[in-house]
């Protein structure tokens, strides 16, 4: 059953009394993580039960000379969910964030990279993940990836979804987009960030012992976005890569932001979706700013 956790001061961060469990990466590691399962997750009981937590909502003042030029974009994906044009939405959604991050980004005078995907290594064995539609990498550090049902289902029927026009001959099975479990692929994706984290050196310490990576994708009315947080225990990020065979459960969370559609800039900056991004490209970053001088 989903736990609902209403106050974000009231949640449990910590993963310290999640479980040891088996390393079930390791019989996987000569397997395509294309080709892992869906039901892995559940029968190795990876991860803790799906909570929904909401995420920090963060405010910043927007200066007058920099202003948040999204107006175009609101406006046009509010016409294309009224005209249910899914092809232009699933455009859209992702141009949204990337144009939002993006503005967050120059104003905090950061780097930033739009991630599509990298390496996940299993066992001393490196496997592609799966090709995120866009992302987040804050001076090198990757904070959440994005994916739509499409894409991910076009991964699982050997599809290259590079040209917008073949996304309308996949038709994902949406019923498994808004299930309270995560995707296996999420779960690669996820554990990708983590290991990435720990390549640049990231500490942990400060986090419990975690990696807090993000995905996200929009829910089947894609009028939301569902986003995951894993806090990723650093000993299962190494054991994933090495082939340890013991490892820590990861701790899973999900909060689910509506795309509010105002046309207005001013009125966009103060929905839960601006406020959440926000607040993700303040914890980049901070995790960008603790990676160890001269690595």
């Amino acid at each position: 059953m989903l736990t609902i956790v209403t106050d974000p001061e009231l949640a449990p961060t910590s993963t310290t009394a999640l479980r040891q469990i088996q390393n079930p990466f390791i019989a996987l590691r000569h397997i395509n993580p294309l080709r892992w399962p869906q039901d892995l997750i559940i029968d190795k009981a990876i991860c803790s039960a799906l909570v929904d937590q909401p995420l920090p909502r963060e405010n910043i003042d927007v200066p007058k000379a920099r202003p948040l030029d999204c107006t175009f974009v609101v406006d046009r994906l509010r016409t294309m969910q009224e005209t249910r044009d899914t092809r232009e939405t699933l455009v859209l959604i992702p141009a949204l964030l990337d144009l939002t991050v993006e503005w967050l980004c120059e104003l905090k005078e950061v780097g930033l990279g739009l991630g599509t995907g990298e390496v996940l290594r299993v066992a001393n064995r490196s496997w592609d993940t799966v090709p995120c539609t866009t992302g987040a990498v804050i001076d090198g550090i990757p904070i959440y990836h994005y994916i739509d049902a499409h894409h991910r289902h076009a991964s699982r029927v050997g599809k290259d979804l590079d040209d917008v026009d073949d996304i309308d001959e996949v038709e994902p099975p949406y019923t498994e987009q808004d299930v309270d479990h995560i995707d296996i692929y999420d779960l690669e994706v996820l554990l990708m960030m983590a290991q990435e984290q720990m390549f640049w050196g990231i500490p942990v310490e400060w986090n419990d012992g975690n990696y807090t990576v993000h995905v996200m994708y929009p829910t089947s009315t894609l009028t939301q976005l569902i986003v995951i947080t894993a806090h990723i225990p650093h000993e299962t990020a190494l054991a994933v890569r090495k082939g340890h065979p013991t490892m820590k459960m990861v701790k899973i969370t999900r909060d689910i932001i509506d795309i509010d559609l105002q046309a207005d800039d001013d009125l966009f900056t103060k929905s839960d979706l601006f406020k959440v991004l926000v607040g993700m490209v303040e914890h980049g970053i901070k995790v960008a700013n603790m990676v160890p001088y001269g690595h």
